[in-house]
């Protein structure tokens, strides 16, 4: 498994609203559940008009199914390293259970 950080644009991401946040953490987790491959979405950073994405995957394909089934913008993959160390973090800010709390 490597580790992928995927940079996504979504203008407007730095002004999104806790609601819409939540939205996009369970299209994340809904697409990671429907994924036939092991997949694990790690953390998100938000900056400006894009989101930094940190994604444990197989390939870039992986990464691009992901996508694909959640319906979420162009990406580009800045870079991926091999990962056996790499631990599950809060999504977005979220709770990575339910992605239903937002953290201030």
């Amino acid at each position: 498994m490597k580790k992928f950080v995927i940079e996504r644009n979504l203008p407007g991401a730095a002004n999104l609203s806790r609601d819409e946040l939540r939205d996009i953490a369970r299209a994340f987790c809904e697409a990671e559940s429907r994924l036939k491959k092991p997949y694990t979405w790690v953390q998100s950073f938000i900056a400006d008009d894009k989101i930094y994405c940190v994604h444990i995957a197989e390939s870039k394909e992986a990464i691009r199914e992901h996508s694909r089934i959640a319906k979420f913008p162009d990406q580009h993959h800045l870079g991926s390293e091999d990962s056996n160390r790499c631990h599950s973090c809060g999504r977005l800010g979220l709770n990575a259970a339910a992605a239903t709390e937002v953290k201030d």
